[in-house]
């Protein structure tokens, strides 16, 4: 099962800009998983696991596979992200 994961910030405009984009295209796409991490409170250790420099980030996993895209996704880019990788 693919992973998109959403590296954000409550601080981050871009990222609350982002949010409802993500939202929306995660109940439409019930085959993969979506999760969302702020940075400032990461304890999970992803943010260093997966080199967070910029927010938004969005990292899409399909098991080895792992592509990254830095900023605003509109609905369809980020359909079409996922679905190509």
């Amino acid at each position: 099962m693919k992973r998109v994961i959403r590296f954000t910030a409550e601080w981050c405009g871009p990222c609350k800009s982002y949010a409802p984009i993500f939202d929306e295209v995660a109940k439409e796409l019930t085959d993969v998983e979506f999760l969302v991490i702020d940075v400032d409170s990461d304890t999970t250790g992803a943010a260093a696991e997966y080199q967070v420099r910029s927010i938004p980030l969005t990292v899409i996993i399909d098991e080895s596979d792992v592509t990254k895209h830095v900023g605003l996704l509109s609905k369809e880019e980020l359909k079409k992200l996922i679905k190509n990788q």
